[in-house]
């Protein structure tokens, strides 16, 4: 057996496997349970990492799959992520190791994962009909996700790409660094951060209940101001692009998440002490 507890490890990995088929990628789940094998071998295949850098790229054909509307922007969107975290990991020559000041994350990650999964399903899967209700569905998800995640996900995303980082030892530095500098340093910038001021502004204009629902045109008005109550921001969307850009935030956040998985199956393999990513 590859580890002492290479049993434990293999139980882990399917319990990844099930996850990611509950998740409705069978296909990623499939592959993922072939790792399995290798924890009961005597040393780590050549072509491990080439296996499971193939993980992210079948996930990412699944995940856009799973999508009517925004196919291209959640393929990219994964894309973007995992390719990010991948070239970290061949960067350092500790390999996940390395990733253990955003530990810290993962619990927030999760948390965030299971609001948006309880929101998203009654939005999605229920059918409500009431278009107000709908619209401040949406508004709440949209708070939650650019309020409390999208700087994280901004500053997470950061790490993978500047690590090894000797600023960053852990992730109380990287709660330091703003998400405008992050954006202004990222090149070329990740497309869940473009557009970022326009997705801030629509944020207050939720927050400060500015964000003005007219059912019978099925548009919202978005007003934001400043300090001296001076209008910076007044935009007018149709429903439909509100609901696609609040979802394309919701896909981020998804993305991150099943990047986060696939490093616990990257993790369970090599790493003599797993970190529980």
């Amino acid at each position: 057996m590859l580890h002492p507890d290479s049993d434990k490890r293999i139980r882990e990995i399917t319990d990844i496997a099930n996850l990611i088929f509950k998740e409705q990628y069978p296909q990623t789940s499939n592959e993922i349970l072939g790792f399995t094998e290798i924890l009961k071998r005597e040393e780590i295949p050549s072509d491990f990492l080439q296996k499971w850098r193939s993980l992210f790229v079948i996930l990412q054909e699944e995940f856009a799959k799973n999508s009517l509307h925004l196919k291209d922007y959640r393929r990219r969107c994964l894309k973007e992520i995992s390719e990010t975290v991948v070239n970290a990991l061949e960067r350092v020559p500790q390999g996940s190791q390395a990733f253990l000041p955003i530990l810290p994350f993962g619990k927030r990650l999760h948390n965030a994962m299971e609001v948006d999964g309880e929101i998203t399903r009654a939005l999605v899967h229920e059918r409500i009909k009431d278009k107000k209700l709908v619209f401040h569905l949406f508004c709440y998800l949209y708070l939650i996700i650019m309020e409390g995640i999208v700087d994280e996900l901004g500053r997470l995303f950061y790490f993978f790409a500047t690590v090894p980082n000797d600023r960053i030892r852990n992730y109380g530095d990287l709660e330091k660094i703003s998400i405008w500098k992050i954006r202004e340093q990222l090149d070329p910038k990740p497309v869940f951060l473009r557009k970022l001021k326009e997705k801030k502004h629509i944020r207050n204009a939720i927050g400060h209940a500015r964000a003005y629902y007219d059912d019978m045109e099925d548009k919202i008005q978005f007003i934001d101001v400043d300090k001296n109550n001076e209008v910076t921001y007044d935009k007018t969307l149709n429903s439909a692009v509100f609901t696609h850009l609040t979802l394309g935030l919701g896909d981020v956040l998804i993305a991150f998440y099943l990047t986060w998985v696939l490093l616990n199956v990257y993790d369970l393999v090599v790493s003599n002490e797993p970190a529980a990513y």
